[in-house]
């Protein structure tokens, strides 16, 4: 279990319930609860909780106290969401996990135009009733004000149930979604600059016939997110990532360290800078935000798994790689589990475990007979290495271990 953070009050947001009865409007309590997520990471006196670590509470009836030690925070905001024509009805309330009581509860019924300056003032209310030091300057702004059109908002929430399915079909419904959002307010940067991660996820993943005309389209449109709001974490993202995929390694980290300035507490944000740093080949500064990305995710999703079990590899902290990958191995069995096996392995060797090293070659072998370094080795070269140093010790290492 997780122990409280010390040096600044700690907050998870659980996923506001759907009070309508109506399960497909799942996606609007969803959205509006990542929002105030988003919102609370601009806070840099906090320490927020990411909302995967958040929603794999979703449903489930647990004891306040111990859901705050499971998740290491002080306080725990929730509620539920209701809409009726052209109403909004929210209920929050912010309980202290240590002794279950309520510190502020309240209800709301508003038009849905609203809804906006309605998030706004939960959040404001949460904060200073957790006695947070911040000024609420124009220096935070927060994601609702990106567009004051409730229906351009409800395509993007839309928008995103689909677009993290990473399905060619989904992200391509998800990208129309975002589209009309744009149609209705072209100001609307956050749905911008995520237009922009459909086409990339295009171009990663070769589901067009031109992948650099999409790399093309998403760098156009994160440029034009920037222009429209210059502290959107998700645009400045979405650059780094395109500068990392055309080579620009100092333009890339200088876009993702844009991005966790904007947000210092966006775990998302923060992982990222981690993983392009070790595609840039500065491994020690990778692990310094690897390991804080996982601070804020006491149930770390796959890809910090991943960038912790790469970024302690290449910084030769093997023992650290190996428990990162066997949680790999354990949680995401199938694909993901095989496709990163070889570094568990190599891990091992490095450490002069043999023995070990080769018995999961088998296990490997076993669930995928067809996997070789050949086709470990291609797949690292799809991907945007500053150098490839540390390739033939690497694949040196698989070879003694028994992979053919």
């Amino acid at each position: 279990m997780e122990e409280v953070h010390p040096d600044k009050p700690s907050i998870a947001v659980l996923p506001f319930v759907n009070l309508t009865g109506d399960p497909h409007k799942d996606y609007f309590s969803d959205g509006l609860t990542i929002n105030f997520i988003t919102q609370l990471y601009k806070i840099p006196n906090l320490f927020v909780i990411a909302h995967q670590s958040s929603f794999k509470y979703k449903g489930k009836a647990l004891k306040i106290q111990q859901l705050g030690r499971e998740l290491g925070v002080r306080y725990v905001l929730e509620g539920g969401v209701q809409i009726s024509g052209h109403r909004i009805r929210i209920n929050a309330q912010l309980i202290d996990t240590q002794t279950g009581d309520h510190i502020w509860a309240e209800r709301y019924d508003r038009e849905l135009k609203d809804v906006f300056a309605l998030q706004d003032e939960i959040i404001r209310k949460a904060v200073t009733e957790m006695a947070v030091k911040v000024s609420w300057g124009e220096d935070i702004r927060w994601v609702t004000s990106a567009t004051e059109d409730f229906e351009a908002l409800d395509y993007y929430f839309k928008s995103y149930e689909l677009f993290v399915r990473f399905e060619k079909e989904s992200n391509a419904q998800a990208r129309r979604f975002l589209e009309k959002a744009i149609e209705l307010d072209p100001k609307y940067a956050l749905a911008i600059a995520f237009l922009g991660y459909t086409h990339l996820m295009d171009a990663r993943l070769k589901w067009v016939k031109s992948p650099r005309l999409s790399v093309e389209q998403a760098e156009e449109l994160a440029h034009r997110a920037v222009a429209i709001d210059d502290c959107l974490v998700l645009a400045h993202q979405l650059l780094g990532s395109v500068y990392m995929h055309k080579g620009l390694y100092d333009k890339a980290l200088a876009a993702k360290e844009r991005a966790i300035v904007c947000e210092p507490n966006n775990a998302v944000a923060i992982n990222s800078l981690a993983n392009a740093l070790n595609y840039a080949g500065r491994q020690m500064e990778a692990l310094k935000y690897s390991r804080k990305a996982m601070r804020l995710y006491p149930h770390p999703p796959y890809h910090l798994l991943f960038t912790a079990g790469r970024t302690n590899y290449f910084a030769e902290q093997y023992e650290a790689a190996i428990t990162e990958w066997l949680k790999i191995i354990e949680r995401f069995p199938g694909s993901r589990a095989q496709e990163n096996w070889p570094w568990l392995i190599a891990s091992y060797m490095e450490l002069g475990r043999e023995k070990e090293a080769r018995s999961e070659v088998q296990k490997l072998l076993e669930q995928r007979p067809d996997m070789s370094i050949e086709a470990h080795v291609k797949k690292l070269k799809n991907q945007p290495f500053k150098d490839f140093l540390f390739l033939d010790h690497h694949v040196e290492l698989l070879r003694k271990a028994g992979l053919k």
